[in-house]
């Protein structure tokens, strides 16, 4: 009961973003309840049909979140290696930095740079969306802390 009462709520206030993906979350979580609720072969099969109806109104498959997923990867990857080939290529890295950091070929000595980047993903976690899962906003505050050891042996580009 609950679940049905958050899909028709989130229909009703799917005006609040232009995003397409709200109003088919809040159709499928109600098609998924009524489904819950389901118990004869042709009332399943009529839900099928529903199911399939909606996914080919919005343009989207089951999978459409997994583009993102497989996306972002090959993108950070590429401009990681691309960074660091311009570290072994680039000559005026050497001396091109400011402050404390004036050899940008090397890491941070001081752990500053990879502290500053931890705790702006801290900020963008915390600050960023309030309804996302506990779980999920403790996994990237994880993620957070563990910033500082991965990076603190990169280069300061």
């Amino acid at each position: 009961m609950y679940c049905q009462l958050m899909g028709e709520w989130v229909m009703e206030n799917s005006y609040l973003t232009s995003d397409s993906w709200i109003l088919h979350t809040a159709h499928a979580l109600t098609l998924q309840v009524y489904f819950i609720q389901l118990t004869d072969p042709k009332s399943v099969l009529v839900g099928n049909y529903k199911m399939t109806a909606l996914y080919r109104n919005h343009g989207v498959t089951p999978y459409t979140p997994l583009k993102g997923v497989l996306i972002r990867p090959s993108i950070f990857m590429s401009f990681f290696f691309a960074i660091n080939n311009m570290v072994e290529k680039v000559p005026s890295l050497k001396g091109g930095g400011i402050f404390w950091f004036t050899d940008l070929t090397t890491p941070d000595p001081l752990y500053i740079l990879p502290v500053l980047t931890s705790l702006t993903f801290l900020a963008t976690v915390e600050l960023g969306n309030p309804y996302i899962a506990s779980k999920m906003k403790m996994l990237h505050r994880g993620m957070g802390v563990m910033i500082v050891p991965f990076t603190m042996n990169f280069a300061k580009v």
